[in-house]
């Protein structure tokens, strides 16, 4: 008993906390005219913010979006060479202390500016969005979660990817999950649409 009193004491903390940021971001959702980041518009008017925000000559490794919020993964405007992790919503840009040890690292080879983006456009960001409901064979039981631009996706420790780019350019995963975020499923397309990794729910 003491044990168990105990381990409730430790993750007390951590449960209240997790309540209070589920019981925010619904509300936040609730608010009337909240955007949708993952709506295609919202999503190229994001990436250009973060654009005019880090600079033309700015380098990412990784941008993932969800519906409120996005992750960037990038090279330090003003200390090259040095890479951060930031998160990015309704209140701003932080940089974030939680950086991996891997992708603290610096890879050149992995960067990429946000004109290397243009060909996911918002036209085509619904068109492939609408793809990835078909391919994954699912409907209104699942949603988009995630878009996520990287040079491949699926990063490993030692630099390669589990999905790799076939040209060296970006690809975009599209991610659908459950209401529940127990199951789910993915797309993975090139830099000209190509599906090269598919992940059935």
């Amino acid at each position: 008993m003491a044990v168990a009193s105990s381990m409730m004491r430790a993750f007390l903390p951590l449960f209240l906390l997790m309540s209070l940021a589920s019981g925010a971001a619904g509300q936040a959702r609730e608010k009337e005219g909240a955007q949708n980041w993952l709506d295609p518009k919202t999503t190229i008017e994001k990436l250009a913010m973060l654009g005019r925000e880090f600079g033309r000559n700015a380098r990412y490794s990784e941008i993932s979006i969800t519906d409120d919020s996005m992750r960037i993964l990038a090279e330090v405007p003003d200390k090259p060479g040095t890479m951060a992790d930031y998160n990015a919503n309704e209140n701003g840009i932080t940089a974030s202390s939680m950086i991996m040890p891997w992708d603290a690292e610096f890879r050149p080879e992995r960067l990429y500016r946000m004109s290397d983006l243009a060909f996911f456009s918002t036209e085509k960001l619904n068109e492939l969005t609408a793809r990835t409901f078909s391919r994954l064979q699912v409907g209104s039981e699942m949603a988009l979660a995630r878009y996520t631009f990287s040079i491949g996706q699926l990063p490993t420790p030692d630099g390669t990817f589990m999905v790799p780019s076939p040209d060296g350019k970006v690809t975009l995963e599209i991610r659908l999950e459950a209401d529940d975020g127990w199951k789910g499923g993915r797309v993975t397309y090139s830099s000209t649409g190509e599906e090269i990794d598919i992940v059935m729910p």
